[in-house]
């Protein structure tokens, strides 16, 4: 069971392929790994990328698997920030602080 930040607001994430469980992303750059509502899901701590918080999962490719990687923050950006121009190309922490993904900072 999730307990949500106060304003804390969860969008599902889409991939390319079918995975076994389903996820989510928040405003305040926490995944949630869930199969049926978001609110019965757990939390996803995730690893580190040179300081970046990341989310590893692994996807079918053909016969094996294949590992992938999509960083919070970008993750964050792309469901909650909207792009008004197509010059915005990069995302950046306001903080400087790399594990600070809430939408507010970047």
């Amino acid at each position: 069971m999730i307990r949500k930040y106060p304003n804390e607001v969860f969008k599902e994430i889409n991939f390319e392929t079918a995975l076994k469980k389903r996820y989510a992303i928040s405003n305040k750059g926490r995944i949630a790994s869930f199969m049926d509502k978001i609110e019965d899901g757990d939390i996803v701590k995730g690893g580190r990328s040179d300081g970046y918080v990341a989310f590893r999962y692994k996807e079918k490719d053909g016969d094996g698997k294949r590992n992938r990687l999509k960083f919070v923050y970008k993750l964050v950006a792309e469901y909650f920030i909207p792009k008004t121009s197509e010059d915005q190309q990069f995302v950046i922490h306001l903080d400087f602080s790399r594990d600070n993904d809430d939408f507010n900072n970047l």
